[in-house]
């Protein structure tokens, strides 16, 4: 992914747009430059902000909590219901549930 961004003469942001590749943006950039309201005086950068990619322990470290919640999914769904009988394991039934929901 690459940002071009054009900024005026005062380096004040004009204008910004993310391309899925150098030479997309670099053609639209071409294009821009042939209109009338192009100024000679904007001044353009082209980034690349393409992330990085993910090294064998991050990859390893998602893995694992994709695995984890995944078994904590299966565990709810073979959890008995008609054995919670207290208000207290209820409790701790939805606390598990409103985990398993925000992930």
């Amino acid at each position: 992914m690459f940002k071009l961004e054009i900024l005026k003469k005062n380096n004040s942001m004009y204008w910004t747009e993310i391309f899925r590749s150098e030479i997309e943006a670099q053609t639209w950039l071409t294009e821009e430059q042939t209109r009338d309201y192009w100024s000679k005086d904007f001044k353009v950068t082209i980034t690349n902000i393409t992330p990085a990619p993910m090294s064998k322990a991050e990859s390893d470290l998602v893995a694992t909590k994709v695995v984890a919640k995944e078994k904590s999914r299966r565990d709810f769904l073979d959890l008995d219901l008609s054995k919670i009988g207290t208000v207290k394991e209820l409790v701790s039934v939805l606390k598990a549930v409103q985990e398993i929901l925000r992930d």
